[in-house]
């Protein structure tokens, strides 16, 4: 009886803890609006996970709180949980078979995409760097900030970090 539930307790611990975490799931199933949201047709082969430090996130995020129209709160934000992604994913080579069929994959593409970085664990706000390049004189970088609403996940804010 005392092992069973010892062991009813831990599955229950590990199980939740396992429900909080970004499973890759997750990450296809934002990816997969985000090329229907911006109509990509090219994806880059790889995304990277947002850098550990970042002076250009921080100040996006210090601007979402407290000037963008739509700010967050704080108490929206858990910053363990963001730590957490951060050490979890380092890079990610897109999976064919997870992403829309007529997506066509390459090393060099229009549209890139860095893994969406959740901001809390109900995985209901997340900010991501999405570059496009279409050549020399037209291409921008920027970050930005997306809210789910409705099941459906809505640009809340955007910050241009380069364009040419």
């Amino acid at each position: 009886m005392k092992k069973t539930t010892i062991i009813g307790i831990l599955t229950f611990l590990l199980t939740g803890h396992l429900f909080c975490q970004v499973q890759e799931k997750d990450i296809y199933k934002v990816l997969n609006q985000l090329i229907e949201i911006n109509n990509v047709e090219i994806l880059s082969k790889k995304a990277k996970a947002l850098k550990i430090v970042d002076p250009s996130r921080d100040e996006f995020i210090n601007w979402c709180i407290n000037v963008g129209e739509d700010r967050i709160k704080l108490s929206q934000i858990d910053s363990a949980f963001i730590r957490e992604q951060i050490n979890s994913y380092s890079e990610i080579k897109w999976d064919r078979r997870r992403i829309d069929k007529n997506i066509k994959i390459k090393k060099k593409s229009v549209d890139y995409f860095t893994i969406p970085l959740f901001l809390n664990e109900d995985k209901n706000l997340f900010i991501i760097y999405h570059s496009q390049y279409a050549g020399p004189t037209a291409a921008e970088g920027k970050y930005e900030l997306y809210k789910k609403v409705n099941n459906e996940w809505k640009l809340i804010n955007t910050q241009l970090d380069f364009v040419s």
